[in-house]
């Protein structure tokens, strides 16, 4: 323990601070411009000036106790002595101090805006507040010290934390360096370029710190030597519980995956790449197979949304609240890992800053370019693959001799992950270096193991490989071959690129599935790939707060920072350097001490981290949804690192917490025993990826093929063509002259009403803008897929995933319909209005902007 022998000098400096500071917040107090009509003298109102006048005096006062206690030795004594010997008085200086500290600083972090009609008050109280928060703050060290001591902690233990801590900082820095003076990462971008993840709040910290604390303190009350089986598993049941009601009950937001709600039945649908895989799963449910039959690489997503429709229904918001449960083992998953790693206290901050983060990624969907739980998309699920692949990496590493059947596990998930996003090969060819690294001088080893996570990636596709089409390979490569084909196949400027303009970019625009190009040049492949790759380094690591104050989250995403501009340049505050910086070190802090408690298996999240970001860079797809899968990393290191800091700060003050660090155990020979394992977990593999095919075959054909007259025959026979005002001659006439005329039958998915000039912002058919009012959807059955626009003033009942019978003139996927029959609890006829002639194609309806059309 440390007491200050010198109490004369510390009150001295303790009375400078406290002096400087004052005047320094009366000198900003001075300099915030005031009201006109209050201005008493130097154009100051006389409130302000009483404020100003009382800090300096408070200065004044400071700086004399100052000179006092420096020129003389006894008086500072009997202040001492108050401090320490009146154990009442002195208790009530420690702990008013903190609850002062504490206090002032929730005050001096909320900002202006949170307190409404009152903000201008607070604006020139601020300077103020923080001065009492430092002020408190001080006050609190000193009766600490003069009270109980400090401690020195003991930083030798870790002094090869914090050399390997320094050069990966070192790294850091030189990094941004890079990235700031070329433009690699910022300025030179590219198609698919997307902003900054879902952002960490600084408050979200606290709490998950508070949370990881108390649980720590439970743990070391009710567990003394070890935690049951049961109890871990009753943690684990915990997190996924709660993370699953705190996501399933977060309410959705429009978004340009899921917008809306729109008229007729007032629900969310999917859009773009979201109605893309439902769509696919839809041709499932309706007994046509997975894409209708057709290879897709991505189908076990697709496979999965059948399943949850067969649970759920055709409410979208009921479907992705199951899905958002089931997603909710990601923290749990994550509290695994953060266990595996170092302790149960860091697994449990982890699981708490993941759910809270979620709760943001829901409730940022209208703001910024993101997968979130609540959306119909392939990165989260990959994101839950990518961290369980991580934990089973740990598990084998931490004893390679015993636990190499894990490997299976590594294989089997990697496996899934292609199936899902064919990024997920990569983390195999992480998961084979690590092999080779770590039975290095036992080749026959290394190549077993190999063998075991290649059989068991392929043993995960083989179903899906067998029935779907195409080949067991065409899983790996098809994604491949249509990354090359679409985004290499163009010849590159050999001239240095330049710079991408600042441009300004709508909202709309911001979260569309596409980016807004600007003058994008097509770049040489290495620069490309640079370019692609800093850049999801840098979107990953800004995920971390950069300021203190509690903004929420829209101000974040919106008006605080830049970092969610589609093509931010790197400029940013003092203030936010200030705190960039000292991320990187928690970061790198967190790092080195992963390699020091488990040693080379605390590097595999981010050797996944390094890995996935390259065959993002590679597929030319930067930042946004792109880094989901494993932007984790970030905030896995951060809070390992951050929790390294408080345990040194607590030791500072005398508390001695002993985190029990679960530390590899001693090596062990090599065991045949886990061979035994093999069979089992290669069943369960092959057991997973064979639901992709039976959730081909558990639903009926629902729309067998029917020609065009008998179609027209159903119609008239039922008296929808006598409701339309139409004849069968009248319509074999018009096909007989028009060969686009089609009748099709099938179910109505995603029905969007729309008045005039009104729409989806991407020219995407039937939800573009157009100059009419007019209902859009989606048909699928035995004729495929088709989008049928057909134009009304109003359309009061069209359930989705009705039964249609839609006439009209085709083109392509396209229909622009004459009529259409809905078929539900309801039956409904609507004729197309204004009225058209019978010719292809249809005479489109011209609107005088006054909702009267012709």
């Amino acid at each position: 323990m440390y007491r200050w022998p010198r109490s004369n000098r510390v009150l001295a400096v303790y009375g400078s601070l406290i002096s400087i500071s004052a005047f320094i917040a009366a000198l900003v107090m001075f300099q915030i411009p005031s009201d006109p009509e209050n201005r008493a003298f130097l154009g100051l109102s006389l409130q302000r000036l009483t404020l100003i006048g009382c800090v300096a005096l408070i200065g004044l006062l400071a700086a004399g106790f100052s000179f006092r206690t420096y020129g003389d030795k006894e008086w500072p004594k009997r202040i001492w002595e108050l401090i320490v010997g009146e154990e009442l008085f002195s208790k009530a200086i420690l702990w008013g101090a903190l609850a002062g500290l504490v206090l002032g600083w929730i005050a001096a972090c909320i900002p202006f805006y949170r307190y409404g009609n009152f903000q201008d008050y607070f604006v020139r109280l601020h300077p103020l507040l923080i001065w009492f928060t430092f002020f408190s703050g001080v006050t609190f060290l000193l009766a600490w010290g003069a009270r109980y001591g400090f401690y020195r902690p003991d930083i030798q233990t870790y002094k090869s934390v914090l050399n390997i801590a320094f050069i990966l900082m070192t790294v850091f820095i030189l990094i941004w360096i890079l990235i700031s003076s070329t433009g690699l990462g910022l300025r030179i971008s590219e198609d698919y370029w997307y902003a900054t993840g879902v952002p960490i709040l600084p408050l979200q910290i606290f709490y998950a710190l508070a949370i990881g604390g108390l649980f720590f303190l439970f743990e070391k009350s009710y567990f003394h030597v070890h935690v049951p089986k049961a109890a871990e598993i009753l943690i684990f049941a915990v997190i996924w519980g709660a993370a699953a009601f705190l996501w399933a009950r977060e309410p959705m937001l429009s978004s340009y995956f899921a917008p809306g709600p729109y008229l007729p039945d007032f629900q969310y649908h999917p859009y773009s790449d979201a109605a893309t895989f439902d769509l696919a799963s839809q041709f499932a449910l309706i007994g046509q197979g997975i894409n209708n039959g057709l290879f897709f690489d991505r189908a076990l997503y697709m496979g999965f949304l059948v399943f949850l429709h067969a649970l759920a229904g055709q409410d979208y918001s009921q479907v992705v609240a199951l899905q958002a449960a089931i997603y909710a083992v990601f923290p749990a998953i994550l509290y695994q890992l953060g266990k595996e790693m170092h302790s149960r206290t860091l697994g449990v901050i982890l699981a708490v800053l993941a759910t809270l983060r979620g709760l943001n990624g829901i409730a940022a969907s209208s703001m910024i370019d993101l997968a979130n739980q609540k959306q119909m998309l392939t990165d989260f699920p990959l994101a839950i693959l990518m961290v369980w692949l991580a934990l089973m990496l740990v598990k084998w590493l931490k004893s390679p001799n015993e636990n190499y059947h894990y490997a299976l596990w590594v294989g089997g998930i990697a496996g899934l992950g292609i199936m899902i996003r064919t990024h997920a090969l990569f983390s195999i060819v992480f998961a084979v270096l690590l092999s080779v690294i770590v039975y290095w001088r036992q080749k026959s080893r290394a190549l077993l193991v190999s063998l075991f996570l290649v059989t068991a990636m392929f043993v995960s596709v083989l179903p899906w490989g067998v029935v779907s089409g195409g080949s067991v390979f065409d899983v790996f490569i098809s994604r491949i071959r249509t990354v090359l084909a679409e985004r290499y196949s163009r010849i590159p400027s050999q001239s240095a690129p330049e710079p991408t303009p600042q441009v300004q970019v709508e909202e709309a625009d911001i979260i569309s599935a596409q980016p807004v190009l600007t003058e994008v040049q097509l770049l040489p492949i290495p620069v490309s790939i640079a370019t692609n790759f800093f850049h999801n380094l840098v979107t990953s690591v800004f995920t971390l707060p950069v300021s203190p104050v509690f903004h929420d989250l829209r101000y974040i995403l919106k008006e605080a920072t830049p970092f969610w501009e589609q093509y931010w340049d790197g400029s940013m505050a003092t203030g936010a350097v200030f705190i960039f910086i000292l991320n990187l070190m928690l970061v790198a802090l967190g790092v080195s001490l992963a390699w020091r408690s488990v040693k080379l298996p605390g590097l595999v999240p981010l050797g996944i981290f390094f890995f996935y970001q390259l065959a993002n860079a590679m597929a030319r797809t930067s930042g946004g949804r792109y880094i989901v899968p494993v932007d984790w990393v970030v905030f896995l290191y951060f809070a390992l690192g951050l929790l390294q800091v408080l345990v040194w700060a607590a030791g500072s003050f005398g508390f001695l917490v002993d985190i029990e660090i679960n530390t590899p155990e001693s090596q062990t020979p090599w065991l045949w025993t886990s061979m035994k394992k093999a069979p089992a977990v290669l069943f369960l593999f092959l057991f997973i990826g064979a639901t992709l095919p039976v959730s081909e075959m558990i639903f009926p054909l629902r729309y067998p093929p029917r020609s065009q007259a008998e179609l027209l025959t159903g119609l008239e026979n039922d008296g929808y063509l006598n409701e339309m005002g139409l004849t069968q001659v009248m319509l074999k006439e018009f096909s007989r002259q028009s060969p686009a005329f089609r009748v099709v039958d099938g179910r109505a998915l995603y029905p969007r009403f729309y008045l005039e000039n009104k729409g989806e912002n991407k020219r995407r058919y039937p939800y573009q803008i157009l100059a009419y009012p007019r209902i859009g959807f989606v048909v699928i059955g035995s004729n495929g897929i088709n989008n049928v626009i057909l134009p009304q003033d109003e359309v009061p009942y069209f359930p989705n995933a009705s039964d249609v019978i839609v006439l009209g003139c085709q083109n392509g996927e396209n229909m622009d319909a004459l009529a259409v029959v809905v078929i539900a609890a309801q039956t409904k006829v609507y004729v197309r209005e204004p009225v058209s002639p019978l010719q292809c194609p249809l005479q489109a309806p011209v609107c005088d902007g006054n909702g009267v059309c012709r």
